[in-house]
């Protein structure tokens, strides 16, 4: 229940982590190997009470497409949520809820597990997406169908469907943690390397100019590599044209055509080439001499920088994750409020 759950982020965590597990461990196993029981395959419906629940395919992704979801993985999701409901997890907190386990259905029981058990009945009426969990037995009073159906809807709602809804923002906590320490990482860094710049003699004009030379070294480089990639998809594409010679153009015409090509791409190499050593000797005359130390800081504040920014963008897709509809939902109960029973004589 939402008033069970511990506040402290270290205890919250442990104890969701622990529990999934757990439930999502036996659900694995059981969802497979765990036969009908007896109110399930009871084709007449019978005397039940009944609570529902809206059990959706397709997870709720409000930040890019919904993945597709195979018809194999939508019943394997079904039995997962009968394997949960089915499991000691839930069945021993629906018993501990108060009143339940003193009723007049266990009065000649020793095994209530046992009982709730078989006369629990977990199906999805139609083949739709409508989850209906009931308590069915032909003779058991009205009254503890109803306390039974809406303890088990309780526990399920309580123990599987708010801890897996409070699962998903634990790690927006996590992240915005590490948030908050990257930045003051990245704070305490960038004081640190201001300081040692000053103390070195170098002004804000200094580094800008030293940052813009070698900015446009780099981008010459890039240049230059793409010229080289150019050159050889040039050369690779008059290895597989032959047609034009083969229709009888005179082979001292395309010598010429290709001499051509290559003169282009040589010029232009030879151009980039000039450009780069002048942005190279620039760089040494009117930059500030290099300093090893303090290059690297900056390179490592950089990088602290966009792993800072891609961070942040990363909590706000999962802030706007954290505020859509849970797969499962109750049916005919308002807000954070597990599903409440009827009963039907038939």
């Amino acid at each position: 229940m939402p008033g069970k759950i511990p506040t402290s982020p270290s205890v919250f965590g442990v104890q969701i982590l622990t529990g999934v597990i757990a439930v999502a461990t036996f659900g694995a196993t059981t969802a497979v190997a765990q036969p009908p029981s007896a109110a399930e395959t009871d084709g007449s419906r019978g005397r039940r009470a009944a609570a529902q629940y809206k059990v959706s395919a397709t997870p709720l992704i409000l930040t890019e497409a919904a993945p597709p979801v195979s018809r194999h993985e939508a019943e394997r999701f079904r039995q997962t949520q009968r394997a949960y409901i089915k499991s000691p997890f839930v069945l021993h907190a629906a018993l501990a809820q108060p009143d339940v386990a003193s009723l007049s259905v266990f009065r000649d029981s020793t095994d209530k597990i046992g009982w709730l058990r078989e006369h629990l009945s977990v199906t999805f009426p139609g083949d739709g997406d409508v989850m209906e969990i009931a308590v069915v037995d032909a003779k058991a009073p009205k009254e503890d169908l109803l306390m039974l159906a809406n303890a088990v809807s309780r526990a399920y709602y309580g123990e599987v469907v708010f801890r897996e809804q409070s699962e998903r923002v634990l790690p927006l906590q996590i992240l915005k943690d590490s948030l908050e320490r990257l930045s003051r990482q990245v704070r305490d860094k960038s004081e640190t390397l201001y300081q040692l710049e000053r103390d070195a003699g170098l002004d804000a004009a200094a580094i800008a100019r030293r940052q813009w030379s070698t900015d446009e070294a780099w981008l010459l480089r890039q240049r230059m590599e793409e010229l080289q990639t150019l050159r050889f998809d040039e050369k690779l594409r008059r290895l597989l044209s032959v047609d034009e010679r083969q229709e009888g153009s005179s082979a001292d015409v395309a010598e010429e055509k290709w001499a051509a090509i290559d003169e282009l791409f040589a010029d232009e190499e030879k151009r980039l080439k000039a450009q780069l050593n002048e942005a190279l000797a620039t760089s040494a005359t009117k930059a500030p001499s290099p300093n090893t130390d303090l290059d690297l800081r900056r390179q490592e504040l950089e990088s602290l920088k966009q792993t800072e920014k891609s961070l942040a963008h990363r909590i706000q897709l999962l802030q706007i994750e954290a505020k859509s509809p849970n797969r499962i939902q109750a049916i005919g109960s308002k807000g954070s409020a597990s599903a409440t029973a009827e009963f039907y004589n038939k």
